[in-house]
C-alpha cells in the first residue's frame, strides 16, 4: 500500500523473481488514452537515438512492429555509443622516484586550499 497526498495505491500483483518479490499494480487504460499508430518515415540514426541506442537489428524489428518506415541509409557510427564503448588506456607508472621503504618516508600533500561554498 502506498499513499501520498490523499491518493492510495494498492500493489496487489505479486511476482516472484530470483532476487525476491516484486509487487505490481495493474492500471487499466481508457480507450481515449491509447494513441493511434501513424505510419511515418524516420532515419535509422534518429530511430537508434529514440530507442536508447540499441543495435540496428533490434531497431528494425521494433520499427516493423510499430509500423515505422525507416528511410534509406545504414546506421552510421554513433558518437554516444563510441564513447560508451571506449576504454581508457592504462596509465604509465613513473619509475623515476624510489618507493618508500618505511612509514612517513615519502608523503604527498595537496597544496591548494579548500574552497567553501555559500
Amino acid at each position: 500500500m502506498f499513499e501520498k497526498d490523499g491518493v492510495r495505491i494498492a500493489f496487489s500483483l505479486k511476482v516472484k523473481t530470483v532476487n525476491g518479490t516484486l509487487w505490481c499494480k495493474h492500471l487499466p487504460r481508457n480507450s481515449t488514452e491509447v494513441a493511434a499508430v501513424v505510419t511515418r518515415s524516420v532515419s535509422m540514426n534518429c530511430l537508434h537515438d529514440m530507442l536508447g541506442h540499441i543495435n540496428e537489428t533490434s531497431c528494425r524489428v521494433i520499427a516493423k512492429h510499430l509500423n515505422i518506415h525507416i528511410s534509406k541509409g545504414p546506421l552510421t557510427v554513433c558518437d554516444c555509443c563510441a564513447m560508451g564503448k571506449a576504454k581508457q588506456k592504462p596509465l604509465r607508472r613513473n619509475k623515476s622516484h624510489p618507493r618508500a621503504t618505511k612509514a612517513d618516508e615519502r608523503v604527498f600533500i595537496d597544496i591548494l586550499p579548500f574552497k567553501t561554498t555559500k
